[in-house]
């Protein structure tokens, strides 16, 4: 058994391996004892899935923007079941909202449906996010800099050699 094992090793795990004393490992929990001890530093640690319920969405932060953080963050943190990924975004969601109201009136049995549900308030929100950009455009007054006048932003309306030939 020790000879495939052996075989499946690469690198740093095949050289610990070889460099063991020959008959040191009789059982499986001895070689799994041993190898952890051994790479246990090496391990990438993966926070509990539970601190994703700290992720909230925050006060004018749009739909889009929280649920791109929060999957960000999913990635991030030990495997959880999709029907608590589920629960946490639905807890997570700000309240009073068109959505969240929607999550009380019929809620999700699966991540596809949650997300199927936010994607039509997204879309709002989008909408009315273009909307306000283009009533702000359409208020902001317009610098001198872009006048509308041809003759350049020093001009009173008249040519200076007009008035030279007026005189004479």
């Amino acid at each position: 058994m020790c000879r495939i094992l052996a075989a499946t090793l690469e690198d740093n795990a095949h050289d610990w391996f070889n460099q063991l004393p020959e008959a040191s490992i009789l059982t499986w929990e001895t070689f799994v004892d041993l190898f952890l001890m051994h790479f246990q530093a090496t391990m990438i640690y993966k926070p509990p899935y539970t601190t994703l319920a700290n992720i909230k969405q925050e006060v004018g932060e749009s739909l889009q923007d929280y649920f791109k953080c929060f999957n960000v963050k999913v990635t991030k943190v030990e495997k959880a079941l999709k029907s608590l990924l589920v629960c946490m975004l639905i807890t997570s969601v700000l309240p009073r909202i068109a959505f969240w109201k929607e999550l009380q009136a019929r809620r999700p049995e699966s991540l596809v449906e949650f997300f199927a549900m936010a994607g039509t308030h997204k879309r709002i929100e989008n909408s009315l996010a273009e909307l306000e950009r283009v009533k702000e455009k359409r208020e902001s007054p317009v610098p001198r800099s872009h006048s509308r006048s041809p003759r350049g932003k020093n001009s009173r309306g008249r040519n200076p050699r007009r008035r030279s030939l007026q005189r004479q």
